[in-house]
């Protein structure tokens, strides 16, 4: 099924407007010309708000970190002298906000994962820095001082230990992929931490070229899906996808998509959006927009 924003990421972009996507995707070329990429290639990203460092006793690091403007903690494995960002597929918090005593249970889940392998990172925090961390079941419910069995503790150490080494987020994600009844394709994609309009990237032409095209509208209110202009040329062309569900503030939009419409300034051309969702992009070709 196509999968919706989450409500905090439809908060953040709901009726916003942006004159232009001007934040280069990763392989950009810097003279503003296109140039081949990557459209999922993992943005850069540095570690912020360190929660805190465990370590098994195989020497894996374990990073918890709350940067400032995300809906929820990071979790970061060591694998040599990287440091890869895990998915975070369920997270629980007591206590104080940022920086003040409180405990942690994030569940994650390695990238492009099945869930074989899903582990739960678990802290006690006392004045923004970890004094225990373990690891848990993914299912668990509790926190590190209520847990039960499959606990196992980890080394609290300094965040010195992970000077050094290289931060490697997660990939982007695929938002909406609509073939166009004249033989053209729309593909958006975005960040996986969506904060504004302004993560989302649209790319617009046929499966061996397409281009990323600058984005001038993105609106998207809490019960639809989004109407995005954007320019060919100096030629406006607006996309937009109609809802046949409710929302739930609860669960979200209900129901699928309705029908897709591109608006090209001097005819209206039907478009079909591919479900579930693609995870990969595979038979495209993609340009990005250098900064």
């Amino acid at each position: 099924m196509l999968r919706p924003l989450h409500r905090a990421t439809l908060l953040a972009v709901a009726t916003s407007a942006i004159a232009a996507c001007t934040q280069a995707s990763p392989g950009t070329s810097t003279d503003g010309a296109p140039s081949p990429c990557d459209p999922l290639a993992p943005p850069p990203t540095t570690l912020s708000g360190i929660l805190g460092v465990g370590k098994d006793g195989q020497g894996t690091l374990y990073v918890a970190d709350e940067p400032p403007g995300l809906s929820e903690a990071r979790v970061f494995v060591s694998s040599g002298n990287d440091l890869v960002r895990q998915q975070v597929i369920g997270s629980g918090q007591s206590g104080g906000g940022k920086g003040a005593s409180a405990e942690y249970t994030l569940s994650f889940e390695a990238p492009a994962s099945d869930g074989a392998a899903a582990e739960a990172l678990l802290l006690d925090v006392q004045g923004g820095t970890a004094s225990q961390m373990a690891l848990g079941p993914p299912d668990s419910k509790a926190f590190l001082g209520d847990a039960g069995a499959g606990i196992t503790p980890l080394t609290v150490v300094d965040v010195s230990a992970v000077a050094g080494m290289t931060i490697v987020n997660l990939p982007g994600v695929v938002a909406y992929v609509g073939d166009v009844s004249d033989g053209t394709a729309i593909v958006v994609t975005s960040p996986t931490d969506v904060s504004s309009s302004a993560d989302f990237h649209l790319f617009y032409g046929t499966a061996g070229a397409m281009l990323e095209r600058s984005i001038v509208t993105f609106s998207q209110a809490l019960s639809g899906y989004p109407t995005i202009t954007f320019l060919v040329g100096s030629t406006q062309y607006t996309m937009a996808i109609s809802g046949t569900g409710a929302f739930d503030p609860d669960a979200g939009l209900l129901g699928g998509p309705g029908p897709g419409t591109l608006d090209t300034g001097s005819t209206t051309l039907p478009f079909t959006l591919r479900m579930p969702t693609p995870t990969t992009l595979g038979g495209f070709s993609f340009s990005c927009l250098g900064s």
